[in-house]
């Protein structure tokens, strides 16, 4: 019911193996029971946000997620736009614009089926994150606790 991946390297050698281990962490099937994720100070980036913040969206069980510090670095936080990532549908997206990582996953907060508590704290979130963040929240009525220190 609990897993804890806290430091352990994910997503620093390949974004797309980090997308598929989240991917099978999270998709309907397997680990259901699965109630607790850290996946704190690790590299989620481009596949593996994408992935993460789809899984997030349908997973039925998933009551805590803690991402402190994925989305750290200047090089890699700020990537889901570029050509190497395939698919970006956003609005705000234009040919290369790049798009913050864990946007993705805070606009999928608007259809999580049962996270009560997130950790986001450490991720360098901004004004335009806390724009996306309050249109999220709007509509999710499952999230009771949000931890969003040490960002600027």
């Amino acid at each position: 019911r609990h897993l804890n991946l806290c430091r352990t390297g994910l997503g620093r050698g390949s974004a797309t193996f980090a997308a598929e281990v989240i991917g099978d962490l999270i998709s309907p099937g397997c680990c259901e029971y699965l109630t607790h994720l850290d996946l704190s100070w690790n590299l989620i980036n481009g596949a593996g946000a994408k992935a993460l913040a789809e899984a997030v969206g349908v997973h039925q069980k998933l009551e805590t997620l803690h991402l402190a510090h994925v989305g750290h670095s200047e090089k890699y936080g700020w990537c889901c736009c570029e050509p190497r990532v395939a698919g970006c549908r956003k609005p705000s997206c234009r040919g290369n614009v790049q798009y913050p990582c864990l946007h993705w996953l805070l606009e999928s907060l608007a259809s999580t089926a049962g996270l009560q508590h997130l950790d986001l704290s450490a991720n360098r979130l901004n004004q335009q994150s806390a724009a996306v963040l309050e249109a999220a929240l709007l509509t999710n009525t499952t999230l009771r606790s949000l931890n969003l220190s040490e960002n600027s």
